[in-house]
């Protein structure tokens, strides 16, 4: 009776953590999209599709699973509702990891392949269909290896025990193996092109460097001041560049935790499934539970960590809460000058924080002829 009621105590647990993550991180979503008045960003929408899959993991697969254990060794319904549940309890199985490879792709498209984003078939709705259709498809066999009748929901495996081995290796390599070496790939990638930006911005801080030193021997001492000026002002878009890679960056960390935590917390549950089919000897049933409850912790790490990750969100979600603005309008102003950032307008963001001040009509005129002559202003 212990043993029995063991794995449903965890999994109860489980559940519980799981549905108050998901349903807070929905919540710090949706007030943090209505504080910051912007839209969500591409890797926040396949966040949303990771919340659903997560919630659906909670509530359907595990509540059922649940039931049915508090039920044992009776299954309340006909056969086809024995193969119905099984299947749709699998369909979050696959649609998680499918799902952490839909946002590594996104982050490769972002930061390798930039101009790819504004492709159709490279949006997050895309690729958030085709994980939840793959997910749906290959969830399809649990028609086939589970069976009803006589009040009992169980495998054939003790009629086709090379079944067994087949399935668990369909399963390891669908919904675990395949997964995570797709998104190894994508990240190493993003770090060979992170990498190489880096050399490429330094080496042209180094060029710009030298080229205004060259250019500041060559003016007269009212036109120097005024760069010196022009120039300490321009400041602000460095200040914003280094802003938008640090964001980027702290992204693409957050996405890759969550991949490997989900290779680490599925890989007990592998295992234990590979111990039952070759080495059943090794591993009492009570370990090889406890192992496979592992692959469940992965539905409800996800939304923590996430939290942890953009702590000053949430803090800015609550403190807003009751305020009708919810945050400064310089705040807003940064913000939205990210936002032109984010999407490619890198003159716009400069000449935001460049103020021209009043000067002669001569002087004026001598630095308008040195500036079409020089090219202080940032290119595409």
């Amino acid at each position: 009776m212990e043993l029995s009621y063991t794995p449903i105590f965890h999994l109860s647990m489980v559940m519980f953590f799981s549905i108050v993550g998901n349903m807070f991180f929905l919540f710090v979503l949706w007030r943090g999209k209505v504080v910051q008045r912007r839209r969500l960003s591409p890797v926040q929408r396949l966040l949303i599709h990771t919340c659903a899959a997560d919630l659906w993991f909670a509530l359907i697969s595990l509540g059922t699973e649940i039931y049915i254990l508090l039920q044992y060794p009776s299954f309340p319904g006909p056969p086809i509702i024995c193969k119905f549940v099984r299947y749709i309890q699998a369909v979050p199985l696959y649609a998680s990891p499918f799902l952490l490879v839909a946002i590594s792709a996104d982050r490769y498209q972002a930061i390798c392949k930039p101009l790819a984003n504004y492709r159709r078939n490279k949006s997050p709705k895309f690729y958030g269909t085709i994980s939840w259709a793959l997910a749906i498809a290959f969830a399809m066999p649990q028609y086939i290896i589970w069976k009803g009748g006589n009040n009992r929901c169980s495998t054939i495996y003790g009629v086709e025990s090379s079944l067994r081995t087949g399935y668990v290796i369909y399963f390891t390599f669908l919904a675990w193996l395949i997964p995570t070496f797709m998104s190894a790939y994508y990240y190493i990638q993003i770090g060979f092109a992170v990498c190489k930006s880096k050399k490429l911005i330094e080496c042209a801080d180094r060029t710009t460097n030298y080229q205004h030193s060259e250019s500041m021997s060559q003016m007269s001492n009212g036109t120097k001041e005024y760069v010196e000026r022009l120039r300490k002002r321009s400041e602000g878009f460095k200040t914003q560049r280094s802003e938008f890679d640090r964001k980027r960056n702290r992204t693409v960390l957050l996405t890759l935790i969550i991949v490997v935590l989900n290779l680490m917390l599925w890989a007990p549950f592998v295992c234990a499934n590979f111990a039952q089919i070759w080495f059943p000897e090794w591993l009492s049933p009570f370990t090889i539970t406890l192992m496979a409850l592992f692959g469940n912790l992965n539905s409800c790490v996800n939304p923590y960590i996430y939290i942890i990750f953009n702590w000053k969100t949430v803090k800015q979600v609550f403190c807003a809460c009751g305020k009708e603005n919810g945050r400064p309008s310089s705040y807003r102003s940064n913000t939205s000058t990210l936002n032109g950032l984010e999407n490619g307008v890198n003159n716009n963001g400069y000449l935001k924080h460049v103020s021209f001040e009043a000067s002669s009509p001569d002087k004026l005129k001598t630095d308008r002829t040195w500036l079409s002559q020089c090219s202080l202003l940032p290119k595409n």
